[in-house]
């Protein structure tokens, strides 16, 4: 008997909901195309475990979709980009003093309560994080 698997079943999901309508205007939003990567995560898999597959499994710009059955589409959405910012630049938090227990679902809700504009990885990597916020669609 096949073991269950949690983060497959939201990948599959996540699948699914590409033939609805409002679920693909809200990629297109992202600026997701059929050649950009997308991670699936459950709303607690932590961070530091999202941010492992981002960056050994994927080439950003990538969307990280969080399964979250009480949202709008069963999904939220984080972007993560190459970073445009100086060594000195200040003004935005650093993801890498985030706690080893942190959720990925943790850290957008932090995000999008903040306000932030983006969260930045590093030192390591040089990437954005940001957390997305759909448009209302119009049939």
């Amino acid at each position: 008997m096949a073991e269950h698997n949690p983060e497959r079943t939201a990948a599959f999901d996540f699948a699914s909901r590409l033939a609805d309508r409002e679920f693909r205007d809200v990629l297109r939003q992202l600026g997701a195309s059929e050649s950009q990567d997308v991670v699936v995560a459950l709303d607690e898999t932590p961070v530091t475990e999202v941010f492992d597959r981002v960056f050994t499994r994927t080439r950003p710009p990538a969307v990280i979709a969080i399964r979250r059955a009480v949202a709008r589409l069963g999904f939220v959405f984080m972007v993560v980009s190459p970073g445009i910012r100086s060594e000195d630049e200040s003004g935005h938090r650093d993801v890498s003093a985030v706690g080893a227990t942190t959720s990925i679902g943790m850290l957008h809700d932090a995000l999008a309560a903040d306000g932030d504009e983006s969260f930045d990885v590093g030192p390591r990597w040089n990437y954005t994080i940001q957390p997305f916020r759909p448009h209302a669609t119009t049939a």
